[in-house]
């Protein structure tokens, strides 16, 4: 039997590897660099959860520290850090007044998790210039972002486990031009009972390319003949930054009311470049810890979020349930600095 699950589980770490061949081999040739900003929802790879963002993503192993909805962000077999019902709700306080709100709740049932996620850009509104008034006048427009996803990770020995996510992004500009993709997340992880070591590898934006419509692209005008014209203007279809991982993380107990966790992460990105990312946390009486990462990429002209990331969180328990507070402040190179908070319930 556990041979069995043993093969599965590698036949599924081999799919994952399959699925991203395209991303390897820009890694090795180098053509995702030459991809860069031609890709639609690249905001899909912003973190939008306090220790998420303070591990500087490297968290694709996991760590206990987390809440099962805060480490499925990154592998979706994470989401079997979660033992009884999650609530969650983060805030990040992005650049140029953007709000980016996520919510999610996740429900074990014995070996397995499923999950429910809502993540919702308010981009804020924007004066509509137009032809007749380039200044702009009262009237505004606002454009916005969203990604719903449902989840479902499985525990299949004591050793691996095993998830995938189902999700939905959305763009709109106003009301007349609005995107739609259909993708996933998958991934994996192994776990080394009573060592502190876990690994993980997973994928993540797999899907359909992100598809425009809507009343924004019609258009009026003039015709050789001097005739007036209608028609659409058709939209361009843009492929979605899938990305690999490979995480590692460690944690190792100094003494029984101080411990520590060190992780690693290695991400491919079609559309970007390559990311390495590392960070440690330390957890006193799992009450209290601090948590700090740094994201390299090789060329950091072009990097917005690399750099480092430092954090704090508060695990308080009330009788069979825990509250999780978790704040994070990421350094950028342009504009005002990234702040998130995270709050979490398990009971």
């Amino acid at each position: 039997m556990k041979k069995n699950l043993l093969r599965s589980a590698l036949g599924m770490a081999l799919l994952l590897g399959s699925a991203q061949q395209g991303v390897a081999q820009d890694v090795r040739t180098g053509s995702n660099v030459n991809r860069l900003g031609t890709a639609a929802g690249m905001w899909l790879l912003v973190p939008t959860t306090a220790q998420t963002a303070s591990f500087a993503m490297s968290g694709t192993a996991g760590t206990n520290s987390m809440s099962g909805l805060d480490a499925a962000s990154q592998n979706p077999a994470n989401l079997m850090l979660n033992m009884g019902t999650n609530a969650m709700f983060s805030r990040l306080n992005y650049v140029a007044d953007i709000g980016v709100n996520t919510f999610g709740v996740a429900q074990r049932f014995g070996r397995s998790n499923v999950s429910l996620s809502v993540s919702s850009w308010d981009l804020g509104d924007e004066v509509l210039r137009t032809e007749s008034e380039p200044d702009g006048g009262e009237v505004t427009w606002s454009a916005s972002n969203m990604v719903a996803g449902l989840g479902f990770a499985r525990q299949f020995t004591d050793r691996i486990s095993a998830g995938v996510t189902a999700k939905v992004a959305t763009e709109a500009l106003g009301d007349d031009l609005h995107g739609s993709s259909v993708l996933a997340d998958a991934g994996i992880n192994y776990v080394i009972p009573g060592q502190g070591l876990r690994f993980g590898v997973a994928v993540r934006n797999i899907g359909t390319a992100m598809r425009y419509g809507g009343d924004g692209l019609a258009f009026d005008g003039i015709g050789p003949d001097g005739k007036a014209i209608t028609g659409t203007v058709d939209a361009e279809q843009y492929e979605l930054p899938a990305s690999l991982d490979f995480g590692v993380s460690y944690q190792r107990p100094f003494s029984p009311d101080v411990s520590m966790t060190l992780s690693t992460n290695f991400r491919s990105v079609q559309y970007a470049n390559d990311q390495v990312a590392g960070a440690v946390a330390i957890n006193f009486r799992n009450l209290f810890y601090v948590n700090g990462g740094y994201r390299y990429e090789p060329n950091t002209e072009d990097a917005f979020i690399t750099g480092a990331n430092v954090g704090a969180g508060l695990n308080v328990p009330f009788g069979r349930s825990n509250v999780k507070l978790d704040y994070t402040y990421s350094f950028t190179r342009v504009l005002n600095r990234m702040q998130f908070i995270t709050a979490s319930v398990t009971f």
